[in-house]
């Protein structure tokens, strides 16, 4: 019995080229070898688009534009970030679930990045949480903003932040924009007062907004000269 096979001039190709590095006309790429859908396969295929750069480091032009979405289900959302080395998950949820004293409930998630996104069962309770503002959370300044796109690759490297600043025994006769100004100075650049304040609903405190360092170390009394 003859074992040798004949060699046809198309294995002597594939064999030449195989000599020379050079691939064979007739190779299939990876990707069409993935032409049959499946179960774990999505339906939509991805577009491919050239980078600039290197190979070692490879960088992609993006234009906000380009990735406008209608209805984004992100725009309800808070997003809170620290300035330095972020808590743990656990405590983070726990401190400010007390600090906001919601009505309902929110959800907290990372989504793999370095800060935090809140998502509130009703607008009433983001309203409060937002108007909260930033926090100190473990001697930390934590800051809470409304999401908006690509605030995930924002730096926050920032020198000054606006807080509220509760205000005790204000005398009835600064309770107004020259009054309430003149005192908010003494912490920062004030900006203006909550709803409650600015109405002169009458309440055991007021609250203003100040612009303030973020070294800045609060003092517990203002004394009026």
């Amino acid at each position: 019995m003859n074992l040798r096979q004949s060699t046809t001039s198309n294995d002597q190709d594939k064999i030449a080229s195989t000599e020379t590095g050079k691939v064979p006309d007739n190779t299939r790429s990876w990707s069409s070898l993935l032409s049959v859908l499946s179960k774990v396969r999505g339906k939509i295929p991805l577009l491919y688009t050239s980078c600039i750069g290197s190979e070692d480091n490879p960088v992609i032009e993006v234009d906000e534009d380009d990735f406008e979405m209608k209805n984004n289900k992100f725009e309800e959302f808070l997003v809170g970030s620290y300035i330095g080395k972020k808590l743990a998950y656990i405590f983070v949820k726990e401190t400010l679930t007390k600090l906001w004293a919601l009505k309902g409930e929110f959800e907290m998630s990372t989504k793999g990045f370095s800060m935090y996104f809140f998502k509130f069962s009703n607008q009433e309770d983001r309203e409060k949480a937002l108007e909260a503002g930033s926090q100190h959370i473990a001697s930390r300044l934590f800051i809470l903003r409304p999401w908006r796109p690509f605030i995930e690759v924002e730096k926050l490297e920032l020198s000054t932040i606006p807080i509220w600043v509760v205000l005790k025994n204000v005398l009835i006769n600064m309770r107004n924009h020259g009054g309430f100004g003149r005192i908010a100075s003494s912490v920062g650049i004030p900006l203006y007062m909550n709803k409650t304040t600015e109405e002169g609903t009458w309440t055991t405190f007021s609250r203003v907004c100040v612009e303030i360092s973020t070294k800045y170390k609060y003092p517990e009394v203002i004394t009026l000269g």
